[in-house]
């Protein structure tokens, strides 16, 4: 931030602003930026008690003080609620890539397994294969009347009739 300055037209002997819009004039700033300053770089507003929003009251005395503490805050302080919010975010995509680094290494690991199984599974097949063609081969070359097809007869409807007039 900046350092601020206020403005000149605000510097009689006035004490307390009501409302944004004089406390953005006294600053020199748009109503949405005091807002954000007070979100963000906890701008000293006062609210009437049990209202979280709506009308604000700021003292003259606060404001200056505030405005002079900006210049020690450095340009891009950040409240600690966000630092910790962040910290928080990265512990999180640390524990993620740690947990992605170990299930790569497990997913190489269960690919080296499976190409070991997948070789032996292939030459297991090779083998039942060769056994079943020498089977094949064994009972091809048995010459028995039991191999010899039989001739088969057709059914009785089927056969030839010869009709007479």
């Amino acid at each position: 931030m900046y350092p601020l300055a206020v403005n000149a037209k605000y510097t009689d002997n006035r004490e307390v602003f009501n409302g944004w819009k004089e406390i953005a004039n006294y600053l020199g700033k748009g109503v949405r930026t005091v807002q954000r300053y007070e979100r963000a770089l906890r701008l000293p507003v006062r609210r009437p008690a049990g209202k979280a929003k709506g009308s604000v009251l700021a003292i003259k005395a606060e404001l200056d003080l505030w405005v002079l503490s900006a210049s020690m805050r450095g340009p891009r302080e950040m409240p600690e609620i966000i630092l910790r919010v962040a910290e928080n975010e990265m512990d999180k995509l640390e524990k993620a890539i740690a947990q992605t680094r170990k299930l790569q290494s497990e997913t190489k690991g269960l690919r080296e397994e499976f190409s070991v199984l997948r070789d032996s599974f292939s030459h297991h097949m090779q083998l039942v294969r060769g056994s079943l063609a020498l089977n094949d081969s064994r009972k091809s070359n048995v010459t028995s009347i039991d191999s010899v097809p039989k001739r088969l007869k057709r059914p009785a409807a089927m056969r030839k009739r010869r009709f007479t007039l």
